[in-house]
């Protein structure tokens, strides 16, 4: 387990990772606005990748598309 645990990356390292990333930023349109909201969420569950926070922010688009 240690292995593994040492091969993963952190959340921290994930969030840096995606904000640094202007072109994933740019080709998705993720606002300031939800930059914010997303971290909101940064506590809860597990990340592996950048795939990950653009599964939450698809959400969050697709639930204000409904108000």
């Amino acid at each position: 387990m240690p292995q593994q645990a040492a091969s993963q990356r952190s959340r921290k390292e994930i969030w840096e990772e995606f904000l640094k990333d202007s072109a994933l930023l740019a080709r998705f349109r993720v606002t300031d606005e939800e930059i914010e909201i997303l971290k909101t969420f940064a506590p809860f569950g597990t990340l592996s990748g950048s795939e990950d926070i653009l599964f939450i922010l698809e959400r969050i688009r697709r639930s204000r598309q409904r108000w």
